[in-house]
């Protein structure tokens, strides 16, 4: 048995899924054909690809810039020598291709993927681009003034002083084919959706079928309770009496059709959904599966809005298609029309769209809201949001003083438990402890009953001891 390989099944940061799977890699090659060096490769290599599967990375990047390949070089010295990895992995054509062939690996650029996840990431990018790029008939603009005007009366306060980007994402979702609209608690996604809604239903004279769904129960039970209270606010405004009524969310899986027991979906490629508007919600914890499956039972006239918070809540399974997704997408940028029609909507000129974002040519598909009017950005809950979104180092005692200077208790939304409960907590060190003996587990029955006498995983140290609202 190779030496190599037995001491990657000994790494602590490899599972024996990974190491079986690697051996299962190199049993379909001719292994008389290769030096074992390069088969020591090629198995590590599916054994690194397993593992980052695990933690949701679809693929691994074969570059010494990368992160990823820098914490497995510490590891495994193998990745420290100077050899062209990519071209060795290259020769390795029973089990790897660099083309659409069907083989256990993909390897693309400097990535190296499972089949699967690089036919899934291949089809939704196609997707994307073909759908953004499909032209649709398109509102006038007079019309969509027009109904703009009406809703305006019952909102024309709410956007306080600052730039109105949420009237650009009502403009968007009316305009775009393809709408990312990404934002954090209390950025007014549900209030854009129950306006661009309103909108086009006052706009259609013809029979409008959509469909809003979400990953969760849960989410879509949310979603109907703020959406039925957004068009509450335009009801007198609109000519069609009930449309809470035309509400009702789905989970992904039941829009989809999910059978049980053959665990197959009714809706499909070969069997597509019937809607013109589909509304995802919390549209971060759909993972690239899921997304994939959705896409694929979708008709090429079908208008796609996606909400969620790129820095929230991550995709269930592997592949974090929103934040990939915001990455790549120009966010908040206009073309001189669009820019332009989108000022015009907005009365106040304090709130009008700011000149950096103009774009000469592009027209954008991403909007990215920035004002909360849950909490303030200068209050305790939005210092604190800023501080785990940014990339910035922070010290336990920085956190420590963002919640001794939050002066107004309900907002802050815990309870007091005394400071030397709360410096206890916040003491990186200590919370590092607390967790040791959960993390060191060896078994998953370890773990349970680790977790069991330590009462601080059970809701996480800050939000079981602060007691942050559940809306953050």
């Amino acid at each position: 048995m190779n030496e190599f390989r037995i001491s990657l099944k000994k790494e602590e940061i490899f599972s024996n899924i990974d190491y079986h799977f690697a051996c299962f890699i190199i049993s379909n090659i001719d292994q008389k054909k290769y030096e074992e060096a390069d088969i020591d490769l090629l198995f590590l290599s599916s054994m690194i690809v397993s593992a980052e599967l695990s933690l949701n990375h679809i693929c691994f990047i074969f570059d010494k810039k990368n992160e990823r390949f820098k914490f497995y070089q510490e590891k495994i010295p193998l990745l420290n020598e100077n050899i062209d990895f990519l071209a060795i992995l290259k020769n390795f054509d029973e089990v790897l291709t660099i083309s659409n062939e069907y083989k256990p690996l993909v390897l693309v650029d400097k990535r190296i993927y499972l089949h699967k996840y690089w036919y899934y990431e291949s089809f939704i990018a196609n997707f994307i681009k073909k759908h953004f790029e499909k032209k649709l008939k398109k509102y006038e603009f007079s019309e969509i003034r027009e109904v703009f005007t009406r809703l305006n009366k019952v909102d024309q306060d709410f956007n306080s002083d600052n730039e109105d980007l949420q009237t650009a994402a009502v403009f968007f979702s009316l305009i775009n084919n393809f709408t990312i609209i990404s934002g954090g608690p209390g950025t007014g996604k549900t209030t854009i959706i129950a306006k661009a809604l309103a909108i086009i239903l006052s706009l259609e004279k013809k029979s409008f079928k959509f469909a809003i769904a979400a990953p969760t129960g849960k989410a879509a039970m949310r979603m109907e309770e703020s959406l039925k209270e957004g068009f509450n606010r335009y009801k007198e405004f609109m000519e069609e009496e009930d449309l809470t009524s035309k509400i009702k969310p789905l989970t992904l899986h039941r829009l989809l059709g999910y059978n049980h027991n053959t665990r197959d979906y009714r809706f499909n490629s070969e069997n597509k959904l019937d809607y013109d508007l589909i509304i995802v919600d919390e549209f971060s914890m759909v993972d690239i599966a899921m997304f994939y499956r959705f896409v694929s039972a979708l008709k090429d006239e079908t208008k796609i809005i996606l909400l969620g918070d790129k820095n929230q809540l991550a995709s269930v399974e592997a592949g974090s298609i929103l934040a990939d997704l915001c990455s790549v997408i120009p966010l908040n940028s206009f073309s001189e029309e669009i820019f332009k029609n989108i000022n015009s909507l907005i009365v106040t000129e304090n709130k009008k769209l700011r000149a950096e974002r103009l774009a000469k040519e592009y027209k954008g598909t991403l909007i990215g809201l920035e004002k909360s009017y849950r909490f303030k950005d200068s209050g305790g809950i939005g210092k604190i949001s800023k501080m785990i979104i940014s990339d910035s180092k922070n010290s336990p005692e920085d956190l420590e003083k963002i919640i001794f200077e939050m002066k107004n208790e309900q907002e802050a939304g815990f309870k007091d438990r005394g400071k030397k409960k709360l410096e206890e907590l916040l003491k990186a060190e200590n919370i590092r402890e607390k967790y040791r003996e959960f993390l060191n587990s060896k078994t998953a029955k370890e773990a349970l009953e680790n977790s069991k006498s330590n009462n601080s995983l059970k809701a996480g140290p800050l939000q079981n001891n602060l007691l942050l609202p559940p809306s953050y």
